[in-house]
């Protein structure tokens, strides 16, 4: 009895064809005539071993007499695969090219051929099947040096030309997908090489660059090398037939905008985006009806070249006529424009939130979403990719309103749907899925479960990593912003130490990108030295910390004043750290001033988003506090105290997990102000607030366990004035009993 395979609950077993094939090899291994396959080969190479002694026995027959190899046989196979031939002088052709083929057998090949896998309609020669197991053959020939691939790219037609590059582009994703890199890059490799002495017919570049996979970071370099032909023999022929020429190079410029962006060359993509959009807006003012939809799709690319240049405003403006646009066209053809409509509110949502319009972004993302979940329950092969992003934009739409609960529960649908599209194509979705875990990891910090949060980041920074390695020009970016995120991870975890060196890391990657492309990059780089202000403050290395945090401040300071609606909130997060870090280095008022600064911000913010602002007007409140004293204003910091008491108060009732841990920090400030004053058994009360609350929480948040030990002996000296020395002495033997760890910083 055939059994399952015992991992079957791989998701790479949601593949239809891949579970079908390992079932048919199960079949015939357990049949009359098993193959000897090695273990581990891939049901493609079993199926193939089977095929062998089909071919062989095929080519004996009366009907062909065809006194071939197998190898020879297989490369012919191969030939068919790549080539394809719609008439008996296109199979001949192309069969003519292989090495082990005598010619006076090429037309009875392509006959057997034709007869082995006959073909659909009326084109001459048929195929292998499935699709997979002809692109795993042809590759495996290919690099076996059977096929002579630019010999074959000069024999072939148009057609057969694009055919060719399509079949082993695909078999190189393919390769890749499933481990085997090494056979990936060697086929790349020899059609790059193919390629550098054949070039392609117009019309076969026309083909395979519509045909090539998207996205596939693994045949990007192939993808681009062929739209810039495209781009390039379309240029010529317009500069002779403008009026019919002009069309076909708008819509490669607009491709090659994407295939450049897409391996990191940026600034040359916006340069041809916007060209297309040039040549668009010229055509469709001739003719809206025949030229206003490619006008938007050009618009929505021009849209995303400039955000990656940092040009936000005009990036907004450009998405905002494109959702126009498609506005009016859905309405008059839902099924074909709706998910353009979606792909330009998903873009749209984003540029809004980036100009701090983020009630509207959040509208205008919901928007995208519903589309696109009504799209993928109708299709999910298509549109389940859209959906995912739609669901992670919608994430960090929510948590800026404050919603994180609802944040969470869409970021955890995208993740789900992102972990089963990489699982079967890794090449085309891997990006998606390391961004989506590192949102998710926001996310789940922003909940509490922050062991669940470093693990999700640290999935994403394992992924950002190898993807940089390759290439770091397009993921540099995500690889720092991901090891940002890594830090806070690790820090709230109570790896100190680990945390200071990821953002060591992310600053210098940062710092880097910032230099070549400031208006792009200045953001991530504050946003790193902010968070390596803290952890260097942390680790006890005050100077430095208090370097790094004005370079941030200045940095913002200088982005808000562009744009105060986006950057405002940037700002008063690095006021508050600053104001902190001068008060340890003994410089108080410049603290207190930059501090009220801050608190100042977050008030207004919080008036028109209490959702979302208030937790960091409260920190903000606490920080002001334990300043105030200092300048012998010691009733306003009580007042304001109080304040941050209350608003954590509130805050932690609806999120315990959350916001106590803030709230118990909160208490430690008002204890402290209250002892200052005198007031001892004020101050206790408070105090054993806030241990009660860290008690709660130490198990599981790590980083919360020196606070803990500063709230404690801060509770014994307490204790010591009101004569508790019982008390006390009790205090004292659980902090004997229980050290800080070596990595923790109190």
């Amino acid at each position: 009895m055939l059994r399952p395979p015992a991992d079957l609950h791989d998701y790479r077993y949601d593949n239809v064809l891949t579970l079908q094939m390992t079932a048919l090899v199960d079949l015939l291994q357990h049949g009359p005539r098993p193959v000897d396959a090695a273990p581990g080969t891939p049901p493609e190479g079993t199926l193939l071993l089977h095929e062998d002694c089909f071919w062989e026995a095929s080519a004996k027959t009366p009907a062909h007499r065809l006194d071939l190899d197998a190898s020879t046989l297989g490369a012919a196979v191969a030939v068919a695969a790549l080539c394809g031939a719609a008439t008996r002088d296109e199979a001949v052709r192309v069969v003519t090219t292989l090495p082990g083929l005598p010619g006076h057998q090429a037309a009875s090949a392509a006959n057997w051929l034709a007869a082995l896998y006959p073909a659909d309609g009326d084109r001459y020669w048929g195929s292998l099947q499935p699709d997979r197991v002809a692109e795993y053959h042809a590759s495996r020939v290919l690099e076996d040096g059977a096929v002579p691939l630019a010999a074959l790219l000069a024999a072939g037609s148009p057609a057969q030309q694009a055919q060719t590059v399509t079949v082993l582009a695909r078999s190189a994703i393919a390769h890749y997908n499933t481990g085997r890199t090494t056979n990936s890059d060697r086929v790349l490799h020899a059609l790059d090489t193919a390629l550098d002495t054949t070039p392609l017919a117009h019309q076969a570049l026309q083909n395979v660059t519509v045909a090539l996979p998207y996205p596939s970071r693994v045949t990007a370099s192939l993808a681009l090398r062929l739209t810039a032909a495209l781009t390039q023999a379309n240029r010529q022929l317009a500069a002779l037939d403008p009026a019919a020429c002009k069309p076909d190079l708008a819509r490669s410029l607009s491709s090659l905008g994407v295939r450049l962006s897409e391996v990191g060359r940026r600034s040359e993509a916006l340069t041809v985006t916007e060209e297309a959009v040039e040549i668009w807006r010229r055509l469709a003012a001739g003719n809206p009806a025949a030229y206003e939809p490619d006008l938007t799709t050009s618009l929505s690319n021009l849209g995303v070249r400039l955000s990656e240049a940092g040009r936000r405003s005009e990036a907004l403006t450009v998405t905002e006529e494109a959702v126009e646009i498609r506005r009016r066209l859905a309405a008059g053809n839902p099924a074909v424009y709706e998910p353009d409509l979606a792909r330009s509110l998903s873009n749209l949502g984003i540029w809004l939130s980036e100009a701090g319009r983020r009630s509207e972004s959040l509208t205008v993302t919901e928007e995208a979403l519903e589309i696109r979940r009504r799209l993928a329950a109708g299709n999910p092969a298509a549109y389940e990719p859209d959906l995912a992003t739609s669901l992670s934009n919608l994430g960090a739409r929510l948590s800026q309103a404050g919603r994180r609960s609802e944040a969470l529960t869409v970021t955890e649908e995208a993740v789900e749907i992102w972990r089963r599209l990489a699982a079967g194509n890794p090449a085309a979705y891997e990006p998606d899925l390391a961004t989506s875990l590192s949102n998710l990891g926001v996310r789940l910090s922003e909940a509490g479960r922050r062991s669940a949060a470093l693990t999700a980041e640290q999935q994403a920074v394992e992924i950002w990593h190898r993807l940089a390695a390759d290439n770091p020009a397009a993921y540099e970016p995500d690889l720092a912003t991901s090891l940002s995120n890594l830090g806070v991870d690790l820090s709230q975890a109570g790896c100190q130490s680990e945390a200071l060196t990821a953002e060591q890391q992310a600053v210098e990657i940062w710092r880097r990108l910032a230099a070549g492309n400031p208006a792009v990059y200045e953001p991530d780089l504050a946003r790193s030295l902010s968070n390596l202000g803290i952890w260097l403050s942390e680790a006890g290395r005050r100077s430095e910390s208090l370097t790094v945090t004005e370079e941030a401040v200045e940095i913002r300071r200088r982005l808000a004043a562009g744009n105060p609606a986006a950057y405002e909130p940037d700002l008063a997060t690095s006021l508050s750290n600053l104001g902190a870090q001068l008060s340890e280095a003994g410089r108080r008022s410049e603290a207190l001033t930059v501090t009220e600064e801050a608190v100042e911000i977050w008030r207004r913010l919080a008036a028109g988003n209490p959702a979302a602002y208030e937790p960091l007007l409260a920190t903000s409140l606490s920080n002001l506090g334990a300043q105030l004293p200092e300048a012998g204003r010691r009733s306003e910091a009580l007042t304001v105290t109080e304040e941050a008491v209350e608003i954590w108060r509130r805050l932690a009732a609806g999120n315990p997990a959350v916001y106590q841990p803030d709230l118990a920090r909160a208490f430690t400030v008002r204890a402290m102000l209250l002892a200052i004053g005198d007031a001892l058994s004020e101050a206790l009360r408070a105090m054993a607030e806030a241990v009660k609350l860290y008690r709660r929480h130490v198990a599981t948040i790590p980083s919360v366990l020196p606070e803990l030990h500063t709230v404690l002996n801060l509770q014994v000296l307490l204790l010591e004035g009101l004569g508790r020395e019982e008390e006390a002495e009790a205090v004292r033997r659980w902090l004997g009993d229980n050290p800080l760890p070596p990595d923790s910083h109190n």
